[in-house]
């Protein structure tokens, strides 16, 4: 089968174009969503295409309406669902990380017959709709690793109901160190300014990619910081255009701007005006922004490809801003240390976790009324610690360890607990997330009386309330030596718990709660990279 446009010409997905069909979408979106949906029915059953597409659907409409905007991630699993379907052949459900390493080698390699200029994806034939044979998904090859995360975050959406969750490791995602910056990046931005000078016939695209550049390259602006300006980036902000001294004046988000202006970037702006109809000058009146967010958004993958180039337009800019910043004789603004910006990111997330969790606390003060709850059975460590290194029993010790210390009914879970945190141990050494991860495996043998890989998102969230409150017995007021070694064997001590009591308010309680789901959801994460579970139970959990 030959790839073809699961996307409307409107970047719509069939589903959405449904939904919406009584408001927004035309005849042509509806013909053609009746096109994408009868392309998919047409492969075999056993490949599941028909469900990948009702997945692939799912997640674009979850998607923030900012996010769908830039079309980016949308496009690009548009990619990995052809591929899916025409290459793997395969339903997701059977996906595995390997199968993710593929389709990135293949996104950096792709067949020829999967790449080509970019065509309109559905024409009309002797009155009749029908997908554009000419239509390729790829116009050049894709070789940056970090898109990856968008596979990522596609299979942690889905993960509860395909039973799998394939994930990249953090060294599939890895992007080599970038070359320093140097004259021959701003000589070939200059280029580039001159070659979409004189594209012939100019086009709308053109003409705004044109004006975009140039103010961003002269004005030394990176594009990320227009987008993140753009409501403040208005015509206003080019005061006494014509006169001696033009200047870029405009008070932003990220900073104040007061920026001479070159000619140059005069005769950009007034060719970008003459070709909408308006003066060569701008007006103080001319307030609104520039570019709707929707155009800014595309405005960068549209931007034509310079014959010879070998980057990408916006690399380029991106390269010849970082340069021309490097030779200014004033020295860059000054940016928060990383210490402070660590510490503002801890207290937003500090604050984001109150903020959800203020009912989860209510609920878990019910608790108090049950004496049960808090007299319930005291869990022994399942690892001990020696000057904040952490020491996992080997499975001698710990069967051992387990059939002296674990109830007789739980000893199969207990044993496979040490397991887990065997395998986590040999792929990182980090102890707060053993610690957090001990705390999960304790609670799974001893309040759910089941296995930690059959553990279920919906038991993630017990065991969140489960931290918010945990009963007195699993609390002391200090913190305790783990387990001590004898000549008759390892024995835990009794007076050691897997909490330490806060007397103070709900906050801590939430923060505290907070920081072990993330913990145990990295730990799941790492586990999904192995592959030694399917799913992360964890996931988004806390988003």
């Amino acid at each position: 089968m030959f790839p073809r446009s699961v996307l409307t010409d409107r970047g719509e997905t069939a589903h959405r174009v449904e939904a919406n069909g009584n408001v927004e979408a035309d005849e042509r979106s509806t013909s053609q969503s009746t096109l994408i949906l009868g392309y998919f029915a047409s492969f075999p059953s056993e490949i599941g295409a028909v469900e990948t597409y009702e997945h692939f659907c799912r997640y674009s409409d979850s998607l923030s309406s900012s996010i769908r905007s830039k079309f980016r991630t949308v496009v690009f699993l548009e990619k990995f669902v052809l591929w899916a379907i025409c290459i793997a052949r395969k339903p997701l459900s059977e996906f595995a990380a390997s199968d993710l390493r593929a389709f990135s080698a293949f996104c950096a390699r792709p067949p020829e017959a999967w790449v080509g200029a970019r065509k309109a994806r559905f024409v009309i034939n002797k009155g009749t709709e029908r997908h554009n044979e000419d239509w390729k998904p790829f116009a050049q090859s894709i070789a940056d690793p970090a898109l990856g995360y968008i596979t990522n975050r596609f299979f942690e959406f889905l993960g509860t109901d395909l039973g799998v969750q394939p994930r990249l490791s953090s060294s599939d995602l890895y992007r080599a160190p970038r070359a320093p910056f140097s004259d021959q990046d701003d000589l070939q931005a200059q280029q580039y300014l001159k070659y979409l000078a004189n594209l012939t016939p100019a086009t709308k695209v053109s003409e705004r990619g044109l004006l975009v550049f140039s103010a961003c390259y002269h004005l030394r602006l990176s594009f990320k910081e227009w987008r993140s300006e753009r409501s403040h980036f208005s015509m206003a902000c080019f005061s006494s255009i014509g006169s001696s001294d033009p200047h870029f004046i405009m008070r932003g988000h990220l900073r104040d701007y007061n920026i001479p202006v070159p000619q140059a970037l005069i005769d950009s702006m007034s060719r970008y005006r003459h070709s909408l109809g308006l003066s060569a000058i701008p007006s103080p009146d001319e307030g609104n922004p520039i570019l709707t967010e929707a155009l800014l958004n595309k405005l960068m993958w549209r931007l034509p490809k310079m014959p010879g180039l070998g980057c990408s337009p916006s690399e380029l800019l991106e390269r010849a801003v970082g340069f021309r910043i490097s030779q200014l004789d004033t020295p860059a603004p000054v940016r928060p240390s990383r210490s402070e910006s660590s510490r503002q990111y801890r207290l937003s997330w500090n604050r984001k976790q109150v903020s959800k969790a203020r009912g989860a606390v209510h609920q878990q003060d019910s608790a108090d009324l049950d004496a049960g709850y808090h007299t319930q059975e005291h869990p022994p460590p399942l690892f001990g610690m020696q000057q904040r290194e952490v020491l996992v029993l080997s499975k001698t010790q710990g069967q051992a360890y387990v059939a002296s210390c674990f109830p007789r009914n739980r000893l199969k879970i207990a044993l496979e607990s040490l397991e887990v945190l065997r395998v986590y141990r040999s792929c990182s050494a980090d102890r707060l997330k053993l610690v957090a991860l001990e705390k999960l495996l304790l609670w799974s043998v001893y309040i759910k009386h089941k296995s930690f890989y059959s553990l279920t998102p919906l038991d993630a969230r017990e065991f969140y309330e489960f931290c918010l409150a945990p009963p007195t017995s699993w609390a002391a007021n200090h913190a305790q030596a783990r387990l001590s070694v004898r000549i008759t064997g390892v024995l835990p001590n009794p007076n050691w718990t897997p909490f330490v009591r806060i007397s103070g308010s709900d906050e801590e309680k939430i923060v505290r709660a907070g920081r072990i789901m993330g913990w145990c959801e990295n730990v799941c994460n790492s586990l999904l990279v192995i592959e030694s579970v399917k799913i992360n139970i964890f996931s988004g959990m806390l988003d």
